[in-house]
């Protein structure tokens, strides 16, 4: 019932005359070492010290399992095949350790008891949380005041990072993938990168043998913006940081096949060099979150403007564009702007413009999205290392950067989103 017996034995103040029914009872108790020292390792030393609680209380001997509520034998969990009436399932049915596992139809992904939509890159969160004018962190503004409409001023408008982490692996739970949780010690060239992932495979390393390297926009879902050095989600351990060294992704810069795009996870940003250097390898396992191509763009006329509704993510972009001007200018523009009956536009968080990139394409400009133009456009989301940057997309090579919010060329298009 959660309470204790006061006439058991763990009253040890008033000890009642008979207590002989109450020999069952036990006190476990578990000191956590919760110092900062400990680190993701915490929530680890958390669910070992669950499960062995559940172990001691279920008392499961033999071929059974303890699968939350009572003993079972795991072989049997898939004979009935509850996955037939899981929606949007395949109806395959997978014993993993205690549990099942329901195969999940296209765009699906099971989460311990259901099949739940995939998430893209353009539906997460990218962490930032404070607000900045042109040169620091400020209280956030109120709608109607300068600099309003930062990327943490709409964290409603996206899923928070979600991840699940392990000894060996992390699981992102919005997207699918799981992740190694830590680079390669050695380094390789672009060519020799996925070498470090087919060790993995030998090894059966989580028990999983299909690991590969990530793709850029896959990186792009593990970072947090509100942190660098390294922007890296915090259950990801030994990142580099301060360009020690960055890592690959497994994509070519179609621009010129010697040159392939790398991750910097210092600073959360991906470009593309040529392939001779050697940098680190990340692998990660799980159907590959593709770019958005021209099926996914739905163009449709409202009250004589023109949208553009991505099926992917479901954002609603407006189609015509700005150009010429600063982050400021940029946020006031979409926050003052009534266009197709809404009003209610927003300038993209950097995870919201970089969906849009589709480094697939032989030529720029970098993105099927609908006469695009092959240059830069702004995000609502700061750099945090230098609050005087904010990041930017850029369409001429598909590579997501950061630049002067205001002063020099820092001039860059403006296209809204809802």
């Amino acid at each position: 019932s959660g309470g204790w017996d006061g006439e058991s034995e763990m009253n040890m103040q008033e000890l009642p005359p008979v207590i002989d029914e109450d020999k069952s009872s036990a006190l476990i108790m578990l000191v956590l070492d919760s110092t900062t020292s400990l680190g993701s390792d915490f929530a680890r030393m958390q669910t070992a010290a669950k499960d062995f609680i559940e172990t001691l209380v279920s008392g499961c001997s033999g071929e059974y399992a303890w699968n939350g509520s009572q003993c079972i034998k795991p072989a049997t969990l898939c004979n009935l095949n509850p996955c037939t009436s899981i929606s949007n399932s395949t109806g395959v049915c997978t014993v993993s350790g205690t549990n099942y596992i329901c195969g999940c139809n296209s765009d699906y992904i099971w989460n311990g008891s259901a099949c739940k939509k995939r998430l893209y890159l353009g539906n997460i969160c990218t962490g930032q949380t404070e607000c900045y004018n042109n040169a620091d962190a400020t209280a956030c503004p109120a709608e109607g005041e300068d600099y309003y409409g930062q990327d943490s001023q709409y964290t409603g408008k996206c899923t928070a990072q979600n991840f699940s982490p392990s000894t060996k692996v992390v699981v992102d739970n919005n997207t699918g993938l799981t992740w190694e949780k830590s680079p390669s010690e050695d380094t390789y060239t672009w060519n020799d990168a996925q070498n470090h992932c087919n060790e993995l495979n030998s090894s059966n390393y989580g028990g999983i043998n299909n690991w590969r390297v990530p793709n850029p926009l896959e990186f792009m879902t593990i970072v947090d913006n509100s942190k660098y050095n390294p922007t890296t989600n915090s259950n990801f351990t030994n990142m580099p940081s301060d360009n020690s060294t960055d890592l690959w992704t497994s994509k070519e810069y179609k621009g010129g096949n010697y040159y392939a795009y790398y991750f910097v996870p210092s600073s959360g940003w991906y470009t593309y060099t040529d392939k001779s250097p050697t940098y680190k390898v990340l692998c990660v396992s799980g159907d590959e979150m593709q770019p958005a191509t021209p099926i996914f763009f739905r163009t449709q006329t409202i009250s004589g403007k023109v949208v553009v509704t991505d099926s992917k993510t479901g954002l609603m972009w407006q189609k015509e564009y700005e150009t010429g001007k600063t982050w400021r200018q940029a946020l006031k523009y979409c926050e003052d702007l009534d266009y197709a009956g809404y009003d209610d536009w927003r300038l993209p968080n950097k995870n919201e413009l970089a969906s849009l990139i589709n480094y697939e394409k032989s030529g720029a400009p970098y993105s099927n999205f609908p006469d695009m133009p092959s240059g830069e456009f702004w995000s609502s989301s700061t750099y945090v290392r230098s609050t005087d940057f904010a990041w930017y997309v850029n369409f001429r090579y598909g590579d997501v950067r950061y630049y002067y919010k205001t002063g020099y060329s820092g001039y860059y298009n403006v296209r809204c989103v809802r």
